[in-house]
């Protein structure tokens, strides 16, 4: 799974140049943290490239479980797929829009595809704000598409749950890695969610997702950066390793990043939030919680 059958990233020039070819079909992928008070699908419907989709990060989910953004079952995944009118053999080029970080929520998407069998994916490097940027061509609205039939194919090996994770903390096979800003994987910021503290599995390393796109450019860092990356944080790629962060989303950077090194990393999706409900007592450093900051 980590050799790909498209890029991993493709550049705004390249969509330019094939945007209106057959088999490509573009995703807008932009999900937002609740604080920041935005609405992807209004954004959406306002502004979007020329015939992209709406891919809703929180509509692709088990509704039956309590985690936020839980992975659905295969079939639903398939429905969702292929009433946005895209095949299993077609390109899918996703992309979010964040100015202030210029990618956030499009690597979940990406993966998303990927566990579910589909290999041809790739994320715009730069998002919507490098599209505009270049002058690329945008519509609002809502498309009309026609569905078709989407099979994919599940492949375990790229997802880990709670007890593969408690397999990780307990054995060590696999070293867990954290996406999370440092002060909520150090336990002093609150998290997102107001009603669980902040902290971190005991033994597990902390790699800050926006370390992997260049502050300048807010596009991916090269090879050489994101190799930087790991090695700067202790992590070798050549150990298993399962990326984790607060609920599921970046971390899919860790793994899509280990995919530009050639490595395939699995995403232990329900992350802090199932880990501080269901892991052992004695295996979390627990810190701040909002709701007690606030009162």
């Amino acid at each position: 799974m980590a050799d790909c059958a498209v890029p991993i990233f493709v550049s705004v020039s390249w969509l330019k140049d094939n945007l209106n070819k057959p088999g490509i079909k573009v995703m807008d992928g932009t999900w937002h943290m609740p604080m920041w008070k935005r609405d992807s699908q209004v954004e959406y419907e306002t502004q979007h490239i020329e015939g992209a989709v709406k891919f809703n990060v929180d509509a692709v989910a088990d509704k039956s479980s309590d985690l936020p953004r839980a992975l659905p079952p295969i079939e639903q995944f398939e429905d969702y797929i292929g009433k946005l009118g895209i095949s299993s053999t077609d390109h899918v080029v996703v992309y979010d829009n964040n100015a202030n970080f210029g990618m956030f929520s499009a690597p979940r998407v990406w993966y998303t595809f990927k566990l579910y069998g589909h290999d041809k994916v790739s994320v715009l490097d730069g998002g919507l704000p490098k599209w505009l940027e270049a002058g690329g061509p945008v519509e609002s609205g809502k498309p009309q598409v026609e569905a078709v039939t989407y099979k994919g194919s599940y492949h375990p090996e790229l997802f880990v749950n709670f007890e593969g994770a408690l397999q990780a903390y307990k054995n060590n096979p696999a070293q867990i890695l954290d996406a999370r800003p440092v002060g909520r994987f150090e336990g002093r910021d609150p998290e997102p969610n107001p009603k669980i503290p902040s902290g971190r599995i005991i033994g597990s390393t902390n790699v800050f997702w926006r370390q992997f796109i260049d502050p300048e450019t807010k596009q991916i860092k090269n090879n050489e950066g994101i190799q930087k990356v790991f090695s700067d944080a202790g992590v070798n790629l050549d150990n298993p390793n399962i990326a984790s962060c607060g609920s599921g989303t970046t971390a899919c950077w860790i793994a899509i990043s280990a995919s530009l090194c050639n490595k395939a990393m699995p995403v232990y999706t329900g992350s802090w939030i199932d880990w501080y409900k269901r892991g052992p007592e004695d295996s979390k450093i627990i810190g701040v919680k909002g709701e007690d900051l606030n009162k």
